[in-house]
């Protein structure tokens, strides 16, 4: 005799709210085979396999549930969702367009498309359906949440704080908002209070799992690893089978936790899809645990598959770089601008720029181990303000110049009264040195100069995010992204002859003492010892450099490539000779 829906609906709704994910599928599977035309167990049993950290496994239950019943409007959400969570994005926009069609809650939709969007890439685009779901429904805090989120990927972090801030005033509890303002914060050098926003996210849902990875990220930012490292297990109990979750585990794993997270990426590999971007993280997740044992020709192999994977979903954009550069140094090939009357810049603007994994980092952490330097981190203003000036074709006369300028310094952030100097450590503004000085006279600009070599190496074995960086995932890329850094700057150095001070990082880490004297006197500061231990200088790091830069200085990294020389025979072949005489 079959149990009556409602005591069946009953205990599985039970075990859910419980957090026993697995019990309540399978009440609700029974469910459904004794009742199969309540769409409801169907759709209990897709949630509980999301919950339960199987995704993919939950679409089919959704589908089942709208075929039983095409007007479960919960289904239909949870598809949708569900379908974007996997990167199934396409498929999710066009369920949506369709339900559209039929549902008269447009703000569900609209939501439910933006995020779609927004994990598409597509953020112009998802913010434009937010525009129009909060012209409607202005208080709309998940919406306002969201919306913050696409504006700060959109480099609008004041309007995506005025957005969070909102929401927080509608539910000022909110563990989703508290976790991505802790991200906004920690990103404007703001610790303190990302720290604080974290962890308010983790004690209201201690089982949230963004708010666990905010918690992580920030933690090991202010260099505590140990905290971090034991967050990101926490994380992972509830996600075990999240690949970037594991990519970020794996990157700070001990000898006592290397083994259980290898077990759970050799568990995610066997689940996830071929060619998947999730499959890429969890190819690099293998390769970084296999460096941490010593395993090279292990690493290389995995760093060989999880690359090439990554290169694919997320191709580089080479003609964009080629078309930019020539752009930019046609801007400064006649006489550099002048703004005339420019006071002196206070605090003085030191800009520590190279190829990314070049130095620059341990170049700030010495600079601002200086009493009177703030350490900014990578601002990414003077990167904003000289791609509107190339997009707008916008000439370089005093007025755009003061513009520039203006720009710049209305977005610093706040900095001890005593601060004399700043250090401002984008790698990427070696493209934007002639924008620099044109806003910028007084400016300090330190190039830091290393091996190519190292340089791709360390690249190679980081996942960088951002679109800017999507080179680093093909070897022939960085090699072409490398060539066209020593372009850039061999024409900055005939432009602005004597402007430019080229700090070589291995002269650095063979003798730290003599080589931070000397960036003291070009950067005109009193040289203090605590310049030459730069590991302990406790301000945070926000950049993949932070476990090197936590560590004594050494020249252990130093020719680290040999090592791998045959996973780099791509790049070494694609230098060009006449820009790298040295090599």
């Amino acid at each position: 005799m079959a149990t009556h829906p409602q005591l069946l609906a009953d205990r599985a709704m039970g075990q859910f709210r419980q957090g026993q994910f697995n019990a309540a599928f399978k009440t609700a599977r029974a469910g459904a085979k004794e009742h199969p035309r309540e769409s409801f167990f169907f759709n209990l049993a897709g949630l509980a396999q999301v919950q339960g950290g199987n995704p993919r496994d939950a679409i089919d239950w959704f589908r089942k549930a709208i075929r039983v019943n095409p007007s479960n409007v919960e289904a239909q959400n949870n598809l949708a969702q569900t379908l974007t969570s996997l990167g199934e994005t396409k498929t999710a926009l066009d369920l949506i367009e369709k339900f559209l069609l039929k549902r008269k809650d447009n703000d569900v939709l609209l939501y439910l498309k933006a995020m779609a969007l927004n994990v598409a890439g597509q953020n112009a685009a998802a913010k434009e359906a937010l525009d129009t779901l909060l012209a409607a429904y202005p208080n709309d805090a998940r919406a306002l949440n969201l919306r913050g989120t696409i504006r700060y990927a959109l480099g609008e972090e004041n309007e995506a704080s005025q957005d969070y801030q909102a929401s927080l005033s509608l539910r000022p509890n909110s563990p989703d908002v508290l976790a991505n303002f802790a991200l906004l914060l920690s990103r404007a050098g703001r610790m303190d209070d990302a720290l604080a926003s974290a962890q308010k996210s983790v004690e209201l849902a201690p089982n949230y799992g963004l708010g666990l990875n905010r918690l992580a990220m920030i933690q090991n930012e202010m260099g505590d690893q140990t905290a971090s490292l034991a967050t990101y297990l926490r994380a992972l109990e509830l996600a075990p089978y999240d690949a970037e979750l594991l990519l970020d585990t794996a990157s700070i794993a001990t000898r006592e936790t290397a083994a259980k997270i290898e077990a759970l990426t050799d568990a995610a590999l066997k689940k996830e899809k071929p060619s998947t971007l999730s499959r890429a993280y969890l190819f690099l997740a293998k390769a970084k645990l296999a460096l941490a044992k010593g395993d090279i020709a292990g690493s290389d192999a995995y760093f060989v598959q999880g690359n090439a994977l990554h290169h694919q979903n997320r191709p580089f954009d080479r003609a964009r770089v080629i078309r930019e550069q020539a752009q930019t140094l046609a801007l400064f090939a006649s006489k550099p601008p002048e703004m005339s009357d420019v006071p002196p810049t206070r605090p003085r603007p030191i800009f520590v720029l190279g190829l990314p994994r070049s130095g620059t980092t341990l170049i700030e952490q010495v600079i601002s181990a200086h009493p009177d330097v703030y350490g900014a981190g990578e601002l990414p203003w003077m990167e904003r303000v000289a791609r509107r000036i190339l997009e707008a074709e916008t000439p370089l006369d005093d007025a755009s110049c003061r513009d520039l300028r203006d720009y710049y310094l209305s977005n610093l952030p706040r900095m001890p009264d005593n601060t004399k100097a700043f250090v401002d450590k984008m790698p990427g503004n070696y493209k934007r040195i002639g924008f620099i000085l044109a806003g910028f006279p007084d400016a300090i600009i330190l190039s830091i100069r290393r091996d190519p070599r190292d340089v791709a190496l360390s690249m190679w074995q980081t996942t960088f995010g951002s679109q800017g960086m999507y080179f680093t995932f093909d070897q022939r890329e960085m090699a072409f992204e490398l060539n066209a850094y020593r372009q850039y700057m061999l024409a900055w150095e005939q432009i602005f002859p004597g402007r430019i001070h080229e700090i070589n990082y291995e002269t650095l880490v063979g003798d730290v003492s003599a080589e931070s004297r000397r960036i003291a006197d070009i950067c005109g500061l009193e040289w203090v010892d605590a310049m030459e231990r730069p590991h302990e200088n406790v301000k945070a790091v926000r950049t993949a450099s932070i476990t090197q830069v936590r560590s004594p200085v050494s020249t252990k990294s130093v020719g680290r490539w040999k090592k791998h020389a045959g996973a780099l025979k791509e790049f070494i072949a694609g230098l060009e000779p006449t820009l790298w005489p040295d090599l």
